[in-house]
Protein backbone atom coordinates (compact mmCIF):
# COMPACT_ATOMS: atom_id res chain seq x y z
CA UNK A 1 0.00 0.00 0.00
CA UNK A 2 1.15 3.04 -1.00
CA UNK A 3 1.27 5.97 2.04
CA UNK A 4 -0.29 9.34 1.26
CA UNK A 5 1.85 12.00 0.06
CA UNK A 6 2.29 15.25 2.17
CA UNK A 7 4.27 18.51 1.03
CA UNK A 8 7.32 17.18 3.73
CA UNK A 9 7.58 14.08 1.63
CA UNK A 10 8.37 16.44 -1.25
CA UNK A 11 11.44 15.21 -3.64
CA UNK A 12 13.30 16.22 -6.85
CA UNK A 13 11.42 14.85 -9.65
CA UNK A 14 13.01 15.25 -13.29
CA UNK A 15 10.05 15.14 -15.46
CA UNK A 16 11.60 13.46 -18.74
CA UNK A 17 12.97 10.16 -17.04
CA UNK A 18 9.12 10.04 -15.01
CA UNK A 19 7.69 10.54 -18.75
CA UNK A 20 9.97 7.91 -20.58
CA UNK A 21 9.27 5.97 -17.67
CA UNK A 22 5.55 5.87 -17.78
CA UNK A 23 5.79 5.59 -21.57
CA UNK A 24 7.68 2.48 -21.10
CA UNK A 25 4.77 0.62 -19.39
CA UNK A 26 2.28 1.94 -22.04
CA UNK A 27 4.11 1.44 -25.32
CA UNK A 28 2.77 -1.93 -25.99
CA UNK A 29 -0.79 -0.86 -25.33
CA UNK A 30 -0.26 1.88 -28.29
CA UNK A 31 1.99 -0.34 -30.38
CA UNK A 32 -1.10 -2.88 -30.03
CA UNK A 33 -3.44 0.43 -30.93
CA UNK A 34 -1.32 1.46 -33.18
CA UNK A 35 -1.56 4.77 -31.75
CA UNK A 36 2.01 6.75 -32.05
CA UNK A 37 2.87 9.53 -29.46
CA UNK A 38 5.19 12.21 -29.53
CA UNK A 39 6.07 14.56 -27.33
CA UNK A 40 7.08 18.05 -27.77
CA UNK A 41 9.10 20.90 -25.83
CA UNK A 42 10.19 24.34 -26.52
CA UNK A 43 13.39 23.37 -24.69
CA UNK A 44 15.77 19.96 -24.88
CA UNK A 45 14.32 17.20 -22.82
CA UNK A 46 17.78 17.55 -20.72
CA UNK A 47 16.79 21.20 -19.77
CA UNK A 48 12.80 20.47 -18.40
CA UNK A 49 12.35 22.15 -15.09
CA UNK A 50 12.42 19.90 -12.12
CA UNK A 51 9.21 19.00 -10.17
CA UNK A 52 9.20 18.45 -6.37
CA UNK A 53 6.64 15.76 -4.92
CA UNK A 54 6.00 12.46 -4.87
CA UNK A 55 7.34 10.65 -7.64
CA UNK A 56 4.94 7.60 -6.82
CA UNK A 57 1.95 9.50 -7.02
CA UNK A 58 3.51 12.02 -10.37
CA UNK A 59 3.61 8.79 -12.08
CA UNK A 60 0.20 7.43 -11.36
CA UNK A 61 -1.14 10.95 -12.70
CA UNK A 62 0.63 10.34 -15.60
CA UNK A 63 0.00 6.90 -16.03
CA UNK A 64 -3.58 7.11 -15.96
CA UNK A 65 -3.99 10.42 -18.06
CA UNK A 66 -1.68 8.34 -21.50
CA UNK A 67 -3.64 5.47 -20.89
CA UNK A 68 -6.91 7.32 -20.97
CA UNK A 69 -5.18 9.04 -23.88
CA UNK A 70 -4.65 6.02 -25.63
CA UNK A 71 -7.57 4.30 -25.19
CA UNK A 72 -10.06 7.19 -26.50
CA UNK A 73 -7.83 7.67 -29.27
CA UNK A 74 -8.68 6.35 -32.80
CA UNK A 75 -6.30 3.49 -33.50
CA UNK A 76 -3.64 4.08 -35.89
CA UNK A 77 -3.74 8.02 -34.42
CA UNK A 78 -0.98 10.49 -33.17
CA UNK A 79 -1.51 11.71 -29.89
CA UNK A 80 1.06 14.76 -29.30
CA UNK A 81 1.96 15.65 -25.64
CA UNK A 82 3.23 19.51 -25.26
CA UNK A 83 5.03 20.90 -22.18
CA UNK A 84 5.34 24.48 -21.94
CA UNK A 85 7.25 26.52 -19.43
CA UNK A 86 5.53 28.78 -17.94
CA UNK A 87 8.12 30.80 -15.73
CA UNK A 88 7.60 28.73 -12.30
CA UNK A 89 5.33 26.47 -13.66
CA UNK A 90 4.93 23.26 -16.16
CA UNK A 91 2.28 22.73 -18.14
CA UNK A 92 1.69 19.32 -19.69
CA UNK A 93 -0.55 19.48 -23.02
CA UNK A 94 -2.50 16.47 -24.69
CA UNK A 95 -3.40 17.85 -27.33
CA UNK A 96 -6.86 16.62 -28.97
CA UNK A 97 -6.92 14.47 -26.44
CA UNK A 98 -10.36 12.80 -25.07
CA UNK A 99 -8.62 12.14 -21.72
CA UNK A 100 -11.43 11.98 -18.97
CA UNK A 101 -14.05 14.00 -21.48
CA UNK A 102 -16.53 12.40 -19.51
CA UNK A 103 -15.74 14.30 -16.68
CA UNK A 104 -15.19 17.81 -18.11
CA UNK A 105 -18.36 18.16 -20.47
CA UNK A 106 -17.89 15.39 -23.35
CA UNK A 107 -20.02 12.06 -24.24
CA UNK A 108 -20.15 9.24 -21.49
CA UNK A 109 -18.08 6.09 -23.13
CA UNK A 110 -20.04 3.05 -24.12
CA UNK A 111 -20.01 -0.09 -22.05
CA UNK A 112 -18.73 -3.19 -23.01
CA UNK A 113 -21.30 -5.04 -24.90
CA UNK A 114 -20.17 -8.66 -23.12
CA UNK A 115 -20.40 -6.93 -19.80
CA UNK A 116 -23.77 -7.87 -19.48
CA UNK A 117 -25.03 -8.25 -15.97
CA UNK A 118 -28.10 -10.74 -14.47
CA UNK A 119 -30.46 -7.53 -14.44
CA UNK A 120 -29.72 -7.40 -18.41
CA UNK A 121 -28.32 -3.75 -17.74
CA UNK A 122 -24.63 -3.08 -19.19
CA UNK A 123 -22.57 -1.40 -16.48
CA UNK A 124 -20.02 1.12 -17.46
CA UNK A 125 -17.20 -0.19 -16.14
CA UNK A 126 -14.44 1.81 -18.40
CA UNK A 127 -16.79 5.25 -17.38
CA UNK A 128 -16.67 4.02 -13.97
CA UNK A 129 -12.80 4.02 -14.14
CA UNK A 130 -12.25 7.20 -15.55
CA UNK A 131 -14.16 9.01 -13.00
CA UNK A 132 -12.21 7.42 -10.16
CA UNK A 133 -9.06 8.40 -12.53
CA UNK A 134 -10.08 11.82 -12.83
CA UNK A 135 -10.75 12.39 -9.08
CA UNK A 136 -7.48 10.67 -8.09
CA UNK A 137 -5.65 12.69 -10.81
CA UNK A 138 -7.05 16.31 -9.65
CA UNK A 139 -6.34 15.30 -6.08
CA UNK A 140 -2.98 14.67 -5.97
CA UNK A 141 -1.89 17.26 -8.40
CA UNK A 142 -3.82 19.52 -5.87
CA UNK A 143 -1.56 18.08 -3.17
CA UNK A 144 1.09 19.10 -5.31
CA UNK A 145 -0.25 22.13 -6.22
CA UNK A 146 -1.16 22.02 -9.31
CA UNK A 147 -4.18 21.59 -11.30
CA UNK A 148 -5.95 19.66 -14.18
CA UNK A 149 -8.24 21.56 -16.68
CA UNK A 150 -9.10 21.47 -20.49
CA UNK A 151 -9.08 23.61 -23.06
CA UNK A 152 -11.44 23.44 -26.61
CA UNK A 153 -9.19 25.15 -29.42
CA UNK A 154 -10.61 25.29 -32.85
CA UNK A 155 -12.96 21.97 -31.77
CA UNK A 156 -10.02 20.58 -30.72
CA UNK A 157 -10.13 19.42 -26.85
CA UNK A 158 -6.72 19.38 -25.18
CA UNK A 159 -6.13 18.43 -21.59
CA UNK A 160 -3.78 20.25 -19.44
CA UNK A 161 -1.74 19.20 -16.12
CA UNK A 162 -0.57 22.16 -14.56
CA UNK A 163 2.35 21.62 -11.61
CA UNK A 164 5.08 24.19 -9.80
CA UNK A 165 8.04 23.88 -11.18
CA UNK A 166 11.85 24.71 -8.73
CA UNK A 167 11.13 24.22 -5.39
CA UNK A 168 8.42 22.45 -3.06
CA UNK A 169 4.82 24.02 -3.64
CA UNK A 170 3.47 25.32 -0.47
CA UNK A 171 0.19 24.78 1.29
Amino acid sequence: MTTPFTPAMARRIELWPLLQSVWGELQPQAIQRGVKVRFQSQDETANLATLYGSETWLRRVFLECLEVALRTAPRGSNLVIEHRQLGPRALIVFRDSGVFSAHLGGIELKADTKAETKAGTKPNVAAARERLGFQLCRHVLSLHGGQLREEVEDGSRHFLIDLPTGAPARS
